[in-house]
């Protein structure tokens, strides 16, 4: 996992963004998201990297 990954974890799975433990947690470098699995009601969360792209 690298320095983005691991600046992407800390930021998303957070309770605010609907993580409430999570009981497992994975990255797919394919689709660039991370998908997690609540253990409090069996839901999975996906988020996705999005790149912003300035114009100018």
């Amino acid at each position: 996992m690298d320095r983005d990954v691991r600046q992407i974890l800390a930021e998303v799975v957070t309770e605010s963004y609907g993580v409430i433990h999570p009981i497992s947690v994975y990255y797919s470098q394919h689709t660039n998201s991370i998908m997690a699995g609540m253990g409090h009601n069996n839901d999975m969360n996906v988020f996705k990297k999005t790149v912003t792209v300035g114009v100018g």
